[in-house]
Parts: C-alpha cells; sequence; structure tokens
C-alpha cells in the first residue's frame, strides 16, 4: 500500500514539475493618468489575465482577473517568441534618410520626441527565460505598436468593469 501511494504521489509530482509557467507583467506608467500593471498568466492549463490600477504610492486600487483560454494564450505566446526585446524611451528612432551637407552625404535621423504620452515597462517570462523591454507610445506599425494591439484586444474581450473599461479608454488614445 505504501508502495502504491508513493507512485501517485511520484506520477503527480511529474506532471506538476512538467507544467509550464509563462508570465508577462507590463506596467503601464502614463503622464496623464494612474499607473497600472497588467499580469497574464500561463500555468499549466489554466491562465489567468489581471489588470491592477495603483495608487501615486503603488498600492492598488481596483483590480480585475478573468481567465484566458489556451488559443489566446498560445497566440499571445507565439507572437512573444518572435518579439525583440529592446529598451527605448521617450525619443524614438523613426527612420534615416540620406542628405547632402557641406559636399558630404550625411545619414540622418528621423526621432520622434515626447512627454505627454505612455512609459510601458514589460518583463516576459517563459519558463527559465526572462525578457525584459521598455519603450515609450510606439508607432503605428512597429513590434511595439502590434504588442499592445494584441494587449488590448485581449483586454477589452476580458475586462467588463465600468472603471477597467473607462481607464483602458483613455489609454488607447495615447497608443
Amino acid at each position: 500500500m505504501k508502495n502504491q501511494f508513493l507512485i501517485i504521489v511520484l506520477i503527480f509530482l511529474s506532471f506538476a514539475v512538467k507544467a509550464q509557467k509563462k508570465e508577462l507583467t507590463i506596467s503601464f506608467e502614463p503622464s496623464f493618468a494612474k499607473h497600472s500593471i497588467l499580469t497574464i498568466t500561463e500555468l499549466g492549463k489554466h491562465s489567468t489575465i489581471i489588470l491592477q490600477t495603483l495608487e501615486k504610492d503603488g498600492s492598488i486600487l481596483k483590480q480585475e482577473k478573468k481567465s484566458v483560454d489556451k488559443e489566446e494564450m498560445k497566440t499571445l505566446s507565439g507572437f512573444l517568441s518572435s518579439y525583440e526585446f529592446k529598451f527605448k524611451g521617450s525619443i524614438d528612432t523613426l527612420g534615416t534618410y540620406e542628405t547632402v551637407r557641406n559636399g558630404k552625404k550625411v545619414t540622418a535621423h528621423r526621432i520622434s520626441f515626447g512627454n505627454d504620452g505612455i512609459t510601458v515597462k514589460g518583463k516576459w517570462q517563459n519558463d527559465s527565460t526572462t525578457n525584459d523591454f521598455s519603450f515609450w507610445s510606439p508607432q503605428a506599425g512597429t513590434n511595439n505598436h502590434d504588442l499592445i494591439t494584441r494587449l488590448f484586444v485581449l483586454m477589452d474581450s476580458k475586462f467588463k468593469r465600468n472603471y477597467t473599461k473607462q481607464y483602458l479608454q483613455s489609454l488607447k488614445k495615447y497608443f
């Protein structure tokens, strides 16, 4: 009987060890509203999405938590597997162009700079791998903007409380 119990415990532990954890944490830091933290976690077959809006001292003001479908997590994980994790601030290089100055070809940079926007800081943990990144109010057509679009599609489909919906609408205006 002891051996059977031990075998059952070992089988259960082997399943628990094989459960892979994936977690995306995003900190939204708008210059015009309360900061918030979005956490999307997958542990085995269970996935959740949590949005916490914060007071200035970092304490939680409001929180909404929902379940996430396996396919939604699979889509997000697939996108993040090819995402370029970079750090960008409030000055973004939008592109380059060549010009002639004093008879020499010079590469000039198109730069976007702003003070009124949203700083986004993130962390993607996939089993034993951790990738940190940050950016500021991304331009349309960039991978950062694509990530934000995907996150808002997921948040809009999950969160139903009026406070959360109003908060998300205020953020969207800057993305």
